[in-house]
């Protein structure tokens, strides 16, 4: 197994079952009225998403999470390879399923570069249309794009 595979995939999976898995149970409530405390904010499962929130933005490089602007290569499991595309989904969804807004700048962006990414490999494709699961209302541009992948 490659290193980046050990550090980028391994971890980004890692944090989408924190995110992703336990998000149902810890979001059950809305965001509380203004002026009253967040029921959730001592909750060890919110905490942990909120975490696992906070290290995806700080892993966001301009508006994506890949390693190369580009794919290099056609290696099937390799994330700069067929799978080129597969970091950033992995992250959107993951934010998304943790309650992140589809239209905070940051995710936007991210929604934007996939929506213009090559994105081939099964794998990286797959996360990319979960990821249209969390978007509530999808401009027509992205109703094309949703087509087209799927």
């Amino acid at each position: 197994m490659t290193n980046f595979f050990e550090k980028c995939w391994i971890r980004m999976l890692l944090v989408l079952v924190v995110v992703g898995g336990l998000v149902g149970q810890a979001r059950a409530a809305e965001t509380p009225p203004q002026g009253v405390d967040d029921p959730l904010a001592n909750d060890p499962v919110e905490k942990a998403i909120r975490k696992a929130v906070q290290y995806l933005y700080s892993q966001e490089k301009n508006d994506n999470w890949e390693v190369s602007p580009t794919r290099q290569g056609m290696e099937n499991a390799d994330p700069n390879g067929l799978q080129w595309g597969g970091v950033t989904s992995m992250a959107v969804y993951g934010l998304l399923a943790a309650g992140e807004d589809s239209q905070k700048a940051k995710v936007a962006a991210a929604l934007r570069f996939l929506d213009k990414a090559d994105v081939i490999g099964t794998y990286a494709m797959g996360m990319k249309l979960q990821s249209w699961n969390y978007v509530v209302r999808p401009t027509a541009a992205q109703k094309q794009v949703i087509k087209k992948d799927a």
